[in-house]
């Protein structure tokens, strides 16, 4: 249900005072109707979404409405567009307040599509108060300007211009990719001159290297590693017939450069492509050279790069996600130390927002711990170097008193006093306890029991954390362990994070040769099984 706050404190005539709020974030929600309410706006209304909001401004027709852009159900892009399309609405000013992920774009799509402003946050309260203040006073001078017409784009139009806010990012990448071929320019040169002969090494490069003439793009040599891939019999046939790329070319392109002076191309061309054959991402570096019976061929050498794709989407991903989650907290904290340094406020409201910066900054730090332990994991080379006996009944007895003293939840732990020690890391293996029971605690809201048990299974350790909490459906068991994931659900919506530590808790595992599994029933509770060996052994950077 909407929260109505009503005050009586006298507040400039000119300034529009019935607002509507949708953000999703209750943080940030609870400090911007705070600075509205203290500037002297009589009536606000808060939305959690989209379509909360748009159903309160048809009941409320409010003066102004300030949305955030990403919310969920219905977006504040979405909103603003219901919002103009309908008669009795789309005269109402309408003001993005929303952190800028992508840049410029969305402030001109958002202006585009008939809102008044973008206000980037965060901002103190006093600044957003008066960037308020001047878009308010600036419509009240234009009160007689003509209305903003209805939107007539389809909504395949909507989605398209939506859609370029993101591709704003991927040409940021295709930036860097072309700086880092002109830096690899002079290394190409260098090697222009020697590949007639050089076909030894070709063949111990771990790489497709082939030529193919310029009519036919018919092959007229394949090296070791791409007849290992695509087989023997590739003389003489076309690109796309041996490495199965459904396209014209085999390898999307060509420079399509003609020779010049003793028959080389002055400029080398570089692209990706993903090989239907193999499954496989490849890099590729392409420049037309002589041939030995003089004519102009293509040479290109492809370098698998799938790991790197991998990695990069990861990376991007984790940035992307971890940057978001940075910014909520910090907005909070950053809000409400504001709110008591500039405001008169009551012992109890400031014990309420300490607890909120307090929760705001554990969040922040179980955050950054979890993302340096992650990144620590990954990039370790020797996975089992430096590991030792672990008593495993004591790091449940460890995990167990830190989270039943601070959490208020009742934890109990059972393991026989002669379960045999496991080889391992007893950082890790604590840290990956603490985020299973932390997870447990977390998602058991209302209390109750946590349950440790280890026990011996043939040569491995068996470990279990159940809980009584909400659990989780049966369709998301395989999906929570993978990085930044996390079960989406109105119920389960409180419940933040970037979906790190379960990531966590699976890297720790494979580093220790064992499995990690969930198993669930909504409103019962969840159990989560690690099996460790109690010898592990050698694991490479690559092995899980």
């Amino acid at each position: 249900m909407p929260i109505l706050f009503a005050f009586s404190q006298p507040y400039p005539a000119e300034i529009v005072m019935k607002i509507l709020i949708a953000e999703d974030n209750i943080d940030d929600r609870t400090i911007l109707h705070c600075n509205l309410v203290n500037h002297g706006c009589d009536t606000v209304i808060d939305a959690g979404d989209g379509e909360e909001a748009l159903a309160l401004a048809k009941s409320y027709e409010p003066d102004l409405i300030i949305s955030d852009a990403l919310m969920p159900r219905m977006d504040g892009f979405e909103l603003l567009r219901a919002v103009k399309i309908d008669p009795a609405l789309k005269s109402i000013p309408f003001i993005f307040y929303s952190a800028v992920y992508t840049g410029f774009k969305e402030e001109e799509l958002a202006l585009s599509l008939g809102a008044e402003a973008f206000i980037v946050k965060p901002k103190e309260p006093e600044e957003l108060w008066d960037a308020l203040t001047d878009i308010l006073k600036r419509l009240e001078a234009e009160n007689n300007r003509p209305p903003v017409g209805e939107l007539n784009k389809e909504d395949e139009e909507f989605i398209r211009s939506y859609g370029e806010i993101v591709t704003t990012k991927l040409e940021e990448k295709v930036k860097e990719l072309e700086d880092a071929l002109a830096r690899r320019k002079e290394a190409e040169d260098a090697l222009r001159d020697q590949f007639s002969a050089i076909n030894t090494i070709f063949d111990s490069v771990s790489a497709i290297v082939f030529v193919a003439d310029l009519d036919e793009d018919r092959l007229l040599f394949l090296n070791r590693h791409g007849r290992q891939l695509f087989g023997e019999s590739w003389n003489g046939k076309k690109c796309a017939d041996v490495m199965h790329e459904e396209q014209h070319r085999a390898m999307n392109i060509c420079s399509g450069d003609a020779p010049e002076g003793d028959g080389a191309s002055q400029h080398p061309v570089s692209w990706e492509f993903i090989c239907s054959q193999t499954g496989r991402w490849y890099q590729c570096i392409e420049r037309v050279i002589p041939w030995r019976d003089g004519r102009a061929v293509r040479l290109v050498i492809a370098f698998d790069i799938s790991e790197r794709k991998e990695v990069d989407r990861v990376k991007d991903e984790m940035i992307s996600a971890v940057s978001h989650e940075m910014r909520t907290p910090l907005t909070a904290m950053l809000g409400f130390t504001e709110l008591l340094l500039d405001n008169e406020v009551p012992p109890a409201e400031q014990r309420e927002y300490l607890q909120i910066i307090h929760r705001e900054t554990e969040k922040l730090n179980e955050l950054i711990d979890n993302f340096l332990s992650l990144q620590r994991l990954q990039t370790r080379k020797d996975r089992t170097g430096g590991f030792l006996p672990v008593d495993i009944g004591m790091l449940l007895e460890e995990a167990a008193f830190q989270y039943g003293v601070s959490h208020g939840h009742r934890i109990t732990v059972a393991c026989p006093p002669d379960l045999p020690a496991v080889h391992g890391d007893r950082r890790d293996l604590l840290e990956m306890l603490d985020n299973l029971v932390s997870n447990a605690v977390k998602f058991s809201p209302v209390g109750g029991k946590v349950h440790l048990e280890a026990g011996l299974e043939g040569d491995h350790i068996a470990i279990r954390v159940r809980d009584d909490g909400i659990g989780i459906p049966a369709d998301m068991l395989e999906k929570i362990f993978e990085r930044l994931y996390q079960v989406d659900g109105s119920d389960r919506r409180r419940f933040s994070g970037t979906g790190l530590g379960l990531a966590l808790v699976r890297e720790v595992v494979n580093a220790h040769g064992g499995r990690v599994w969930a198993e669930s029933v909504v409103g019962k509770g969840s159990t989560f099984h690690v099996v460790l060996p109690l010898q592990v052994k050698s694991l490479g950077p690559q092995e899980s």
